[in-house]
C-alpha cells in the first residue's frame, strides 16, 4: 500500500506536517494560530536587517515589505510548499535567534479573484506554523484586508488569538485607507476577543496613532506601538 509521506509528495501537500499541528479555523477555510503574549514587542525588525533581529529582547521580525523583496521564487513560502531543503536550511540558519516574528504581509488585491487574495492569507498562516514549529518563535497575526468583503476571512482562524497587529502606513490622513482601517479595527475588535493590538507604524505621534484605534481603547484593548528604524530615523536616532 502507498504510504500516506508518498501520496503528500505526488500530490505536492508535503507541508501537510505542519497543518496537522493545528486545527481548522471555525468556518473551515484557514490553519489556526494562537498568541496569546502578555509581554509585547517593543522593536519590529525589518526582515531584510538580520543585524536588528536582537535589536532589543523583545523584538519582532516584520515582513512589511513589497512581497517580491521578502519571498520571490526562492523565498520562504514556496520552501515549505515545495520541501526545498537547501532553502529551508538556509531560512533555519537565518531566523534561528529569532524569538517573536510578525506574520508575513502579503499583499492583498482589490479587484481580482477571492481566491488569490485567500490563498495570500493561507500562505501567511503556513508561514506562521512554520515560524513557530521549526524556529520555536511567538508569531503575532497580521490582519490584512481589501474592503469589507475580506474582513471575514482576514480573521479566519484567529479566533483564539488575544493578540494581533495592524500596520497604520499611510492611513494618518483623510480618506479611503484611513476609513477602510477604522471599520477593519471594529469588525476585528468585534470578532475576537483581543487583549493587545500591536500597531506598525512610521510616525512617534502616539497619541494621533491611538485615535485611529479608539474603538480598540475603548473595549480596554491595549495598543502597543514598537519602534523600529523608520520611527528611529524620523527622531534623528540610529538604527542600533
Amino acid at each position: 500500500m502507498r504510504s500516506v509521506k508518498d501520496i503528500e509528495k505526488k500530490v505536492r501537500l508535503e507541508y501537510n506536517n505542519l497543518l496537522n499541528t493545528t486545527v481548522p479555523s471555525r468556518d473551515g477555510r484557514m490553519p489556526s494560530l494562537r498568541c496569546n503574549l502578555e509581554v509585547y514587542p517593543d522593536y519590529i525588525a525589518a526582515c531584510n536587517r538580520p543585524g536588528e533581529y536582537n535589536h532589543t529582547q523583545l523584538t519582532a521580525v516584520g515582513f512589511y515589505l513589497w512581497d517580491n523583496h521578502f519571498d520571490d521564487y526562492n523565498g520562504l513560502v514556496n520552501a515549505i510548499k515545495y520541501n526545498v531543503k537547501d532553502r529551508l536550511d538556509f531560512y533555519k540558519k537565518k531566523y534561528f535567534n529569532v524569538k517573536m516574528v510578525i506574520s508575513p504581509d502579503y499583499s492583498l488585491i482589490g479587484n481580482t479573484y477571492p481566491c488569490i487574495n485567500e490563498m495570500r492569507i493561507f500562505d501567511a498562516r503556513l508561514v506562521s506554523l512554520w515560524f513557530t514549529n521549526v524556529i520555536g518563535a511567538v508569531v503575532i497575526p497580521n490582519i490584512t484586508y481589501t474592503d469589507e468583503s475580506s474582513f471575514d476571512i482576514m480573521i479566519s482562524g484567529l479566533e483564539e488569538c488575544k493578540v494581533v497587529c495592524f500596520s497604520a502606513m499611510s492611513c494618518l490622513g483623510d480618506g479611503r485607507e484611513k476609513d477602510m482601517l477604522i471599520k477593519a479595527i471594529k469588525y476585528t475588535v468585534d470578532n475576537l476577543n483581543l487583549r493587545a493590538i500591536v500597531v506598525y507604524t512610521s510616525s512617534n505621534d502616539d497619541d494621533k496613532i491611538k485615535k485611529l484605534f479608539k474603538y480598540a481603547v475603548d473595549k480596554n484593548i491595549e495598543i502597543i506601538i514598537p519602534d523600529n528604524s523608520m520611527r528611529l530615523s524620523n527622531r534623528g536616532e540610529g538604527h542600533g
